[in-house]
């Protein structure tokens, strides 16, 4: 075994892109995971004041579909942060560094227009379109829960975007490479 450089044994040194998309999502799965515990303990509430009180949280139910939909939302915008989201790799591996490099600057691509497209624009006009209805339980704004469309959307596009462009900047750096 020969010696390892020095750069070889240092940690690589992360960019501002890389440090903004890890807070971000430090902060995503932190508060995906208060919501989630919250959702679990307001179930097995119910699922207690039910069976040994004889009495039912009257929003419970409805309060814990709201989370759970949040926390769906919420948790693909995570999952899509740290790349983890489901994949199609027996095509890639047939690919060389700059094909992969294409075809994931593909794939990023079009997700990204179908998360604005589908989960920003019409979660934004869904949300709009609810906003005077109000839940039966909670009576609170139906826009509450179906925001969680919306701005799940957003918290995917800027993950989206953000691995887009390192995406393209290890493309770049791979052409200026050949040069």
């Amino acid at each position: 075994m020969g010696k390892k450089s020095n750069s070889q044994l240092k940690p690589k040194k992360k960019d501002k892109l890389d440090r903004f998309l890890d807070y971000h999502n430090y902060i995503l799965e932190n508060f995906t995971f208060f919501l989630f515990i919250a959702f679990i303990i307001l179930g097995f509430s119910q699922i207690m004041s039910r069976y040994i009180l004889n009495r039912s949280i009257i929003w419970g139910e409805q309060m814990s579909r709201f989370m759970f939909v949040w926390c769906i939302f919420l948790g693909s915008a995570l999952v899509i942060g740290k790349g983890e989201h489901i994949q199609l790799s027996f095509f890639v591996k047939k690919y060389s560094e700059r094909g992969y490099l294409y075809i994931n600057i593909l794939k990023m691509f079009i997700m990204l227009i179908i998360v604005i497209y589908l989960f920003v624009i019409d979660g934004f006009k869904i949300t709009k379109a609810v906003h005077s209805q109000l839940s039966p339980a909670m009576n609170i704004s139906m826009s509450i829960p179906y925001s969680s469309i919306f701005f799940g959307g957003i918290l995917m596009s800027i993950n989206i975007s953000i691995k887009l462009v390192k995406e393209l900047k290890k493309l770049f750096f791979l052409r200026k490479g050949e040069n």
